[in-house]
């Protein structure tokens, strides 16, 4: 391909790459590989305003690869970037480098260089439209002649950035330079690039396509980094492709023992990740709950490590007693640096799993500013996670703030789900004392038909487990009792909290709970029982408060059952029921 020459006042700056033809070196022209060991000296002592200064007096002679040297080893001194950033003299030199760009484009510049040039401007964060319209504007010849390193650099630094260059995404997603990188490249650069096409686009089906092949999947996670890994199916989650093979090759006992001694952010990253495509992770999750990945994360993680980790948990139904103790530890620390949606998937997944931990929730409610500022979902699961701890009295200030917020907003904003999660906030809020009503603002009807509505659409079905226990009961003449039975005396809250069987006169309830009541271990297996879940827990509170004698059977002590002669399961019957005041009818 024919090389873009630069204009006559800058001959200066001729590629060293292959392609030019130089001209005889005009007088005082300097050697650009002994400019080049200069620069890389400056670096090596950390010098970076020497580096700057001397740049500064030469770079009339520099080349591509001079520019490309001095801006890579500037962006690796990550600590000073900010003061190198606002430096007056590296601002000059960098309207410099800009204004030959402005003038001829990217043309004189080789490959590499590029690649650095981008990589540098996308970790210290500069931002410049004239580098990223070039860089788009040249994207057709970037791609075809590039490397995969110089590619991977120049899209990153888009991503860091948040530009989006439609040329030069574009040409990126195709499938051919998908099958390039994923075939010539290294783990880092495959990663990188989804990773920044994952920030930038909505979809990246080549490189789905190219990464889950099993040969490419194994190669990543047994030569990748953690953070490779991690990055990877970040990237596929966020473009919602599903990876199998990756996936599984991800949940194997090597590359999670890879993952756990990387950083916390890349074993929580992968384990979000994994959850929200929906595949199994079973050694992903257990790991998570290590001690040692745990003690980890206590130090360095972050707001949204715990978050995402408790999330993820949670979705998985794995209990995670050591992480939810690290958090506990580190609320007060923590919880103001989070996004609303960071709080929200916090409250969420510790009242799904059953951590009714007063001090997080504590701290969630002093935050609760920060929660009403974002959509409305987020204010829904935050409710919700209140009610469903047995926390909206405690809270009360919080929750009205939230509760207020929420129905203020149109109904448009709501879906069915965050309608029925209200509705369960005002059932339980209603059992704590606090009442919690729909704001008259001339859409109040609107508001509650659409609560009753969400509340009669769960689905109730009696399970098998059910009709046999009811079975037995009208064998051994303890009748009187009804199936799927509001707990409430006014019958209210549809389908929503009914009691499986249950003796109205007595106040007598008998709840089954099958296996998704229950945690799954993180160590040992499902035949022992296990702790329930939260809103099993919750469920019992109310209904104590409303009244009501709770009694349990467990699906493992219902195998149990299922062994004994008859009249042994008579005298459970006999012996639980009676001390409720429930006796066989003769």
């Amino acid at each position: 391909m024919a090389q873009t020459i630069p204009s006559q006042n800058h001959l200066r700056l001729l590629s060293s790459k292959a392609g030019f033809v130089a001209p005889s070196h005009p007088e005082g022209f300097k050697d650009w590989v002994g400019q080049n060991k200069r620069i890389i000296e400056y670096e090596k002592t950390g010098d970076w305003r020497g580096l700057i200064r001397y740049a500064g007096e030469t770079k009339e002679d520099f080349n591509d690869v001079n520019w490309a040297t001095m801006f890579s080893k500037l962006g690796r001194m990550k600590r000073e970037a900010k003061s190198i950033k606002s430096d007056a003299a590296f601002i000059r030199l960098r309207e410099d480098f800009e204004r030959i760009l402005e003038e001829d484009g990217m043309g004189w510049l080789g490959m590499q260089a590029i690649g650095n040039i981008l990589h540098a401007y996308g970790v210290m964060k500069i931002k410049s439209e004239v580098v990223y319209r070039s860089l788009d504007d040249d994207a057709k010849r970037i791609v075809e002649e590039g490397k995969p390193r110089n590619i991977s650099n120049c899209i990153y630094a888009l991503a860091r950035l948040g530009y989006r260059g439609d040329n030069f995404v574009n040409a990126v997603g195709t499938q051919n330079v998908a099958k390039f990188i994923v075939s010539e490249g290294l783990p880092q650069e495959i990663s990188n690039t989804v990773w920044s096409l994952a920030k930038l686009t909505d979809e990246a089906p080549h490189f789905a396509g190219a990464i889950d092949r099993k040969s490419v999947a194994e190669y990543m996670v047994k030569e990748g980094t953690p953070q490779n890994i991690s990055n990877a199916i970040w990237a596929m989650a966020i473009l919602n492709h599903q990876m199998p093979n990756l996936a599984q090759s991800i949940d194997s006992q090597k590359v999670v023992r890879k993952l756990a001694k990387g950083q916390p952010q890349d074993m929580v990253n992968t384990l979000w990740s994994m959850t929200t495509l929906g595949h199994r992770v079973t050694r992903l999750a257990r790991a998570m709950e290590r001690v040692d990945v745990v003690e980890k994360l206590s130090k360095v993680g972050n707001m949204q490590n715990f978050s995402n980790s408790i999330w993820a948990m949670s979705k998985l139904r794995y209990e995670c007693p050591r992480l939810v103790k690290a958090l506990s530890e580190r609320a007060a620390e923590l919880m103001g640096t989070g996004t609303s949606d960071a709080i929200a998937n916090l409250a969420w997944g510790l009242a799904n799993l059953g951590y009714f931990d007063e001090r997080v929730f504590q701290q969630i409610a002093k935050h609760a500013k920060i929660v009403k500022n974002g959509e409305a979902p987020t204010l829904t699961m935050t409710l919700w996670g209140f009610g469903i701890s047995g926390l909206i009295a405690k809270n009360e200030r919080a929750v009205r703030m939230l509760w207020e917020d929420i129905m203020s907003r149109p109904v448009w904003e709501l879906q069915s789900e965050n309608w029925r999660q209200l509705e369960i906030v005002r059932l339980f809020a209603k059992s704590e004392g606090i009442h919690l009503e729909v704001t008259e603002d001339g859409s109040e009807e609107i508001r509650k038909e659409l609560m009753e509505k969400a509340s009669m659409s769960v689905i109730q079905g009696s399970s098998q487990f059910e009709i046999e226990v009811a079975k037995d009961l009208e064998a051994f003449r303890f009748k009187g009792f009804e199936r799927e039975v509001s707990p409430f005396s006014d019958g209210e809250g549809g389908n929503l909290l009914k009691i499986d069987i249950a003796w109205g006169n007595e106040m007598v309830g008998l709840e089954l709970d099958g296996p998704t009541h229950f945690l799954k271990p993180i160590k040992g297996t499902e035949d022992t029982e296990l702790p329930r879940d939260g809103p099993t827990k919750a469920k019992k509170r109310l209904l104590e408060a409303l009244g009501w004698k709770v009694l349990r059977m467990s699906h493992w002590k219902k195998i149990e059952y299922d062994k004994l002669e008859d009249e042994e399961k008579m005298g459970i019957w006999a012996n639980e029921l009676g001390k409720s005041g429930v006796a066989p009818q003769l």
